[in-house]
């Protein structure tokens, strides 16, 4: 779904406000997870991604200070708060940086968050174990309850990110 977010514009600075949010009616909010279907979805469908583009910019303005994207973004605006961590919609919001610019060619974009994107991997990065695999601390995930560790879901993101998209 794609609306106009006044909330987010006014706690933001965006311009520009239009966002592309989670589908659910009563979970309206920048939804890192939903990045890896809603992106594809919304540039086939419409071929417009700036909502794409001022979610992930929002995201990416949100990132904590140890590099710690956002569970979800406004109106939850669940930034800075280490108990509410999802490793894997951490990794979500990399991977849809990396298909916002594969689709858009945004180049000054990713130039602008570059920093950041980069600052996102490391913080992964730092999970890596001696088994070589990610281990997950950050477990807050849609439907999953007791998800950590060494899961499946996290390493295959992991791998993504750290093997693809740099």
């Amino acid at each position: 779904m794609t609306y106009s977010s006044h909330a987010a514009a006014a706690l933001y600075g965006q311009v520009s406000c239009i966002v592309c949010v989670s589908h659910e009616p009563l979970s309206e909010c920048l939804n890192t997870g939903d990045l890896g279907i809603s992106l594809s979805t919304q540039f086939v469908s419409t071929n417009d991604l700036i909502s794409t583009r001022n979610a992930l910019t929002t995201l990416y303005a949100l990132q904590s200070s140890s590099g710690m994207l956002p569970y979800a973004g406004p109106p939850l605006d669940l930034a800075g708060y280490p108990f509410i961590a999802s490793d894997t919609y951490h990794a979500w919001t990399l991977v849809g940086a990396y298909t916002y610019v594969l689709y858009s060619g945004d180049f000054a974009w990713l130039q602008n968050i570059w920093a950041n994107y980069t600052k996102g991997i490391e913080y992964l990065a730092e999970k890596v174990d001696d088994t070589g695999l990610l281990n997950v601390t950050g477990t807050l995930d849609w439907g999953r309850d007791g998800q950590g560790g060494h899961n499946s879901e996290a390493n295959a993101l992991y791998y993504k990110v750290s093997h693809c998209l740099l």
